[in-house]
């Protein structure tokens, strides 16, 4: 077993290594972000966080900006409130926000410092070892006062 870097053997003598994924590691709080009408999606995001060894994540139920009152919500602020003056291009795009703005709620209100923010279709490279998720761990590290990383593609 492993404990803060150090090795253990179990009582046959046999040379245990776990560890903790280096996300869980350097971030307070892991959320994925997962619609209600989207539960096949969180099924195969458990499998694909379980695969890369991270145990210890939130699923926070995404807005569907779709849906009412979201919607209409999402029309007054487009049309009267920022008059056509805004990137929230579709309703699923306020979905996000508010969403997001849960996300960062819940971590205000728990005193997390550093989050990751998962979508429940992230796609994680198929190569990538415990090894490279290290090395952007302490590639982020070397950064002190980052306020915002974006991992990915729009």
């Amino acid at each position: 077993m492993m404990l803060d870097g150090q090795s253990f053997s179990d009582p046959s003598g046999e040379k245990i290594t776990s560890s903790v994924h280096p996300f869980e590691k350097l971030f307070d709080q892991i959320y994925v972000i997962n619609l209600s009408t989207r539960l096949d999606r969180w099924e195969k995001m458990k499998k694909r966080l379980e695969a890369l060894g991270i145990s210890h994540y939130v699923r926070i139920e995404a807005v569907d900006g779709r849906t009412q009152p979201y919607l209409n919500s999402w029309k007054a602020l487009t049309t009267q409130v920022f008059q056509g003056r805004h990137k929230l291009y579709t309703p699923g795009s306020y979905g996000y926000l508010l969403s997001m703005l849960r996300i960062f709620n819940d971590a205000k209100n728990h005193h997390h410092q550093q989050i990751l923010v998962l979508d429940d279709d992230v796609l994680f490279h198929r190569f990538a070892q415990k090894s490279d998720y290290q090395r952007i761990c302490d590639g982020i590290q070397e950064k002190p006062g980052w306020k915002l990383i974006y991992f990915g593609c729009c």
